[in-house]
């Protein structure tokens, strides 16, 4: 046992925190354990390891985990133990191929800068050009999905108009209660993100309460609904157009397939909604091509802003969520990935 101390000792930083994230990110069981066994550690007066893991945990929520955790038994000690052991095997390893991939990706980072920059002297004939009729603004709606009409938006429920206060205020809330929203709230979100101002040029564009190059508005808006009141719990998307749900589907551990789709944030599977905004490329790409992509990244950050300050003015919290699993939640949402994915999720609930 002062064998395997030693080792977790004798980690450097970059190991240590490979070391961590295996045992975090593989269950809460896992989790659970680790905290026990340095409960177990600390009654045992191995304190010179709780303070090296200090060093990688914040101290507070590791004492406040500790004082939670259930004392083990020296037996339960030694086989939470050996699974660690094994963990530590495979460090060198990970720590390897973690090296190598970052090469690579410093490399690619310099790529990618590319891709913020103005690029419009390029000449190029778009599919607008070439007469190619212009995508539609939203998707169809199967005859056998069941549609949700939204209640009318007004500022009856805004809690803080002053547009002060909302901006000075926003911050990103990671802490909701299971408490529901209310169905008008939810309405007035969703317009506020992606609501039709404005129809022209005979139904083919939209002017919204967000900016959109173009006014090419390439996103679409799926709800993962936990704690809405009226609304059955599911997974829908939003139809600007006419300001109203259609119910897509609801499937087994709904929450936890979330939570797992955005890296084990436990907070975007259990809020009261959650937004997740796929885009429609082909949309920006019909009239710009090239400067398409970042034209959709821009117009992303404008439609996520506006889910802040309409949450501020409503009390409620909301966090953009950047850091995902692409592959789980375009799985999730039965996108292809291909001429539609997943570009940001931002949950919303009632702070806590």
């Amino acid at each position: 046992m002062k064998k395997l101390i030693n080792a977790i000792k004798g980690l450097s930083a970059q190991e240590a925190g490979i070391f961590l994230t295996e045992i975090f990110s593989s269950s809460k069981e896992n989790s659970d354990k680790f905290f026990q066994t340095l409960k177990y550690l600390k009654e045992n007066n191995n304190d010179e390891l709780i303070v090296f893991f200090k060093n990688y945990l914040k101290p507070i929520w590791l004492d406040d985990q500790i004082k939670k955790a259930i004392l083990i038994s020296q037996e339960q000690f030694i086989e939470n133990a050996e699974q660690y052991h094994k963990v530590l095997l495979t460090v060198p390893e990970t720590l390897q191929e973690m090296l190598k991939n970052t090469e690579i990706a410093k490399k690619q980072t310099l790529e990618f800068r590319e891709m913020m920059k103005a690029g419009w002297k390029t000449a190029i004939h778009t599919d607008q050009m070439a007469g190619v009729p212009i995508p539609p603004i939203q998707k169809n709606v199967d005859p056998n999905q069941k549609v949700i009409s939204l209640p009318e938006v007004d500022d009856s429920i805004i809690v803080n108009k002053d547009i002060f206060y909302c901006i000075k205020n926003r911050i990103s809330r990671r802490k909701y209660s299971e408490s529901n929203i209310s169905l008008k709230a939810l309405s007035y979100l969703l317009w506020a993100t992606q609501g039709v101002t404005e129809v022209m040029f005979e139904g083919k564009m939209t002017k919204r309460t967000v900016p959109s190059g173009g006014s090419r508005h390439s996103f679409e808006t799926y709800l993962v609904v936990n704690y809405v009141e009226d609304l059955k719990e599911g997974v829908y998307r939003y139809q600007p157009l006419d300001h109203k749900l259609v119910y897509l589907f609801d499937t087994e551990n709904r929450q936890e397939k979330v939570k797992q789709a955005a890296l084990g944030q436990d907070f975007v599977g259990h809020s009261a909604v959650t937004f997740i905004w796929s885009v429609i490329p082909y949309k920006c790409e019909w009239r710009y091509m090239l400067e398409s992509k970042k034209i959709m990244l821009q117009d992303s950050g404008h439609l996520c802003q506006n889910l802040y300050l309409a949450c501020e003015s409503l009390g409620l919290g909301t966090c953009a969520i950047g850091a995902y699993d692409q592959v789980l939640f375009d799985k999730f949402l039965n996108l292809d990935s291909v001429d539609e994915f997943t570009l940001y999720v931002a949950p919303v609930g009632k702070p806590i």
